[in-house]
């Protein structure tokens, strides 16, 4: 059992809790996301900082950035059971609503991790400033949010998502909470047939199937070739004009 360091209750979010379940390390999405993030620069000089991932839940992008160099991340959510299912790593686990604003974690991040949560809150605005209160100057933002409206489907609507992003939102979003643009670029362009495609068959698909249909991890054949796809993608286009997903990097220079 992981040491959960309790500083808020457990409260329900807009997230169907059985994605965890279904969401491994090795499923080629979760490690396409990863390697989107590894293609910014910045992320090469992390190395010996301690950064906080907000909404971490089973903790998947924790282990990812602790196989960076010295790289410490503690996570917090307020879903007790994905927090136990942490393969802990370096870093404090922490069932924590950002809002209680703990003393002893405030300002004392290098950076702050929102992996596919800003999505999911309905003032996205208000909980990014939240988040920043984590920060120390000139901390950075990494976030990744799923992107194109047109592509919003009766899996995101069951996953909880509110919206999903463009370009022009998310520096938007950014701007409104004084973080400086560091870096925004679209990925998975590949992936937007079989994301539109995803929504097409969810039409006719059964709500209690709608999380398992639209993500469950394929078989070994059809991973093995997303994740060739994703080496083909990001060897010949670093920054595709558009994606199914979206991540930014900021940094927080003034604080509000």
């Amino acid at each position: 059992m992981n040491n959960i360091i309790e500083l808020s209750k457990a409260e329900s979010v807009r997230m169907y809790e059985e994605w965890f379940d279904i969401a491994p390390l090795e499923h080629f999405w979760i490690q396409w996301r990863f390697k989107a993030l590894l293609q910014n620069e910045i992320v090469k000089t992390l190395a010996g900082k301690r950064f906080l991932e907000i909404g971490c839940g089973h903790g998947l992008v924790m282990n990812q950035l602790e196989t960076l160099p010295d790289m410490i991340v503690d996570g917090c959510d307020l879903n007790p059971n994905a927090l136990q299912l942490i393969t802990k790593g370096k870093g404090d686990i922490y069932l924590l609503n950002i809002y209680d604003t703990p003393e002893q974690l405030l300002k004392k991040y290098a950076g702050i991790v929102l992996m596919d949560v800003l999505e999911h809150i309905p003032n996205d605005s208000d909980f990014l400033h939240t988040s920043c209160e984590y920060l120390k100057n000139d901390g950075l933002i990494i976030i990744n949010v799923p992107a194109l409206n047109i592509l919003y489907s009766k899996y995101d609507k069951k996953m909880g998502h509110l919206r999903r992003y463009n370009k022009k939102m998310l520096k938007k979003l950014l701007l409104d909470n004084n973080i400086g643009l560091v870096s925004l670029h679209y990925w998975g362009f590949s992936l937007i047939p079989i994301v539109f495609l995803r929504k097409l068959v969810l039409i006719f698909t059964k709500d209690k199937n709608i999380v398992d249909t639209g993500f469950k991890l394929p078989g070994k054949v059809t991973n093995t070739f997303f994740k060739l796809l994703m080496k083909l993608e990001l060897l010949l286009c670093k920054s595709p004009f558009t994606g199914g997903s979206l991540i930014a990097i900021g940094k927080l220079t003034i604080k509000k």
